[in-house]
Order: structure tokens, then sequence, then C-alpha cells
């Protein structure tokens, strides 16, 4: 039986997890023979994807195969690195929740390596999904920035319009990675 210090960590635990979004807590069990299962895994995991709690803790392949399949290398290679040394794991990665949306989510762990070999991943998953839309933006902000000082210097230096326009073009196409230019002049 749990003494009242377990209860109270427990009971923390169940609060923040009822009631602070975007934060899923979890003990992943990796086994010697290669299989794995969680050992705990807060009840919020269910608004990130479409497994019931009980599919998720005896199979976290089901987890695994909901990631952005150009992240999912990058992950499993992480979390090898993490294994092998005894090392934090952290990994920042979209996950889909299903087969139209994903969310970004920042994953952090803590490696403990049993006698027998097996490890206890203890970590947290937290969703990041707003902080990447906003960086995202500033990323296309500061390019169409970079883009239109491009444009200016252009302006600046060439004076055959012939010139201008093709430089324009071509910066356009080049320093502002559009794929399509479509240019209309007044006569």
């Amino acid at each position: 039986m749990p003494n009242q210090t377990e209860l109270n960590k427990l009971h923390l635990l169940d609060t923040i997890d009822k009631n602070i979004d975007g934060y899923v807590f979890y003990q992943l069990l990796f086994k010697n023979d290669g299989s794995s299962k969680f050992l705990f895994i807060s009840d919020q995991i269910k608004k990130y994807n479409t497994h019931t709690l009980e599919e998720i803790t005896e199979n976290p392949k089901l987890l695994y195969d909901r990631i952005h399949p150009d992240y999912t290398e990058y992950v499993l290679r992480t979390q090898r690195e993490s294994f092998i040394n005894q090392t934090n794991f952290h990994a920042e990665f979209p996950l889909y929740i299903n087969d139209h949306e994903y969310r970004w989510l920042s994953v952090i762990s803590v490696p403990l390596k049993k006698e027998n070999g097996d490890v206890i991943w203890s970590g947290i998953q937290i969703d990041i999904t707003e902080k990447e839309i906003q960086e995202l933006k500033i990323k296309k902000q500061n390019r169409i920035l970079s883009l239109l000082n491009t444009v200016n210097d252009k302006i600046l230096k060439f004076k055959d319009a012939d010139e201008l326009l093709n430089r324009i073009i071509k910066s356009i196409v080049e320093k502002g990675s559009y794929r399509l230019v479509w240019l209309c002049l007044k006569p």
C-alpha cells in the first residue's frame, strides 16, 4: 500500500493531468527482448491518437507509427543514442492525430537502466504546436523582409528596366523561395 508521500505525488500528477492541457506523463518499459509497454500513461494521451488507452499501454508502437514519416528515423536514432549512452532523450516532431491533422510534440524522458538490463523511461510529452506555428510565421516574415531588401538593392543598382525585372524575378525565385512569379506591367 502506498504511503502518504506517494499518494500526494499521485494526486498531484492526476490534478495536473486533468487540469492542464497539452501535457502527457508516462513511464515506458523497454525490455531486453525488444518488447515495450507503458507502465503508466496519463489520460491526455487520448487527445493525440485514435486508439484506446489500453491499446496504447500494451503496444507503444501505435504511437510511433503516428510520427510524421520525415521525423521517424530522427526520433528512433535519438532514442537509440539516449538508450546506449543512458542520457536524457529529447525530440521535437509532428505526430498525426488522424489522417489529416497533426500536432507538434516535444518529448523529454530520462532512462533508468535496471539490473536485468531493462530500461524504464520516465517522461513528459508537451504539445508545442502553437509555438511551431508562430516560428513558421516568423520565418516566413523574415524571408519576405530579406526578399524586399534584395529587391530594393536591385532597384538601386540596375537602371535598365529589362535587366532590373530579370534580376527581381530571379531574386523572388531564389531568395524568396517562390516557385512562380507572375509579373504584369501596365502600359
